[in-house]
């Protein structure tokens, strides 16, 4: 985008919001198609037309939705293999749900859904081992080739990785989600019970195993597999 804008007209702030808009909103469409085609022509709508989605792309200009479009095309592959006996869309699934958790890291847990997920194929439980491997190895290798940009510089960066991708460290204050969690559970108990565990520490640990018992309810109650995407999300 930055060599785009640069090629276009004059480089400068709002050039390049222009710009970084005008591709998430490529991207709205794109997440619109993939819904139709998946969904059906509501929930395409549905999204394409919301004002909030319009703020995030338009305003915000976050790419929450450039990690999304690469997951729902991943989970067209997954719904996809469930009616074949070749691993080949199972693959590609695995691969696209991969560069959209390399992308950012709202899938981190849905490896472990797959693992709940029946498998139509009957295929043996070690093709679900490999699938949380391919996805996981192309979330890893985003941080390898990091490292290799900036070797001169690489703890510095392992430690931005640690503090910004793992422990998913904001500079503009909590949301509203803490704020209200916090006036239920306070974060000195969380901190005080929470904080020595491995990886995921705090609220982020408490989130993880809400989100993981949720993977195990939508396992026993989910009627189509091509839901649980969504219902993740």
């Amino acid at each position: 985008l930055n060599w785009i804008t640069n090629h276009i007209t004059v480089f400068n702030f709002e050039s390049m919001h222009v710009a970084t808009a005008a591709f998430l909103g490529l991207v709205d469409v794109m997440i619109g198609l993939l819904l139709y085609r998946m969904f059906g022509r509501i929930p395409a709508l549905l999204y394409v037309l919301n004002p909030a989605a319009m703020v995030l792309s338009g305003f915000h200009s976050q790419f929450d939705n450039y990690a999304i479009m690469w997951a729902l095309v991943g989970w067209w592959f997954f719904v996809k293999s469930q009616s074949s006996k070749t691993t080949r869309a199972y693959i590609l699934a695995a691969l696209f749900l991969g560069l959209s958790l390399a992308t950012k890291q709202i899938l981190y847990l849905f490896p472990l859904w797959i693992f709940f997920l029946p498998d139509r194929q009957k295929r043996p439980f070690k093709y679900k081992i490999l699938f949380a491997g391919i996805m996981y190895s192309v979330f890893a290798l985003g941080f390898i080739i990091e490292l290799l940009r900036n070797y001169s510089i690489a703890a510095q960066t392992l430690n931005g990785i640690k503090l910004f991708v793992f422990g998913y460290k904001g500079s503009l204050g909590k949301s509203a989600l803490i704020s209200v969690a916090d006036a239920f559970m306070p974060t000195a108990y969380v901190a005080s019970h929470f904080n020595s565990m491995p990886l995921f520490k705090g609220y982020i640990f408490i989130y993880t195993c809400l989100l993981a018992l949720s993977g195990w309810i939508v396992r026993v109650f989910i009627k189509d597999i091509k839901y649980a995407l969504p219902l993740y999300l």
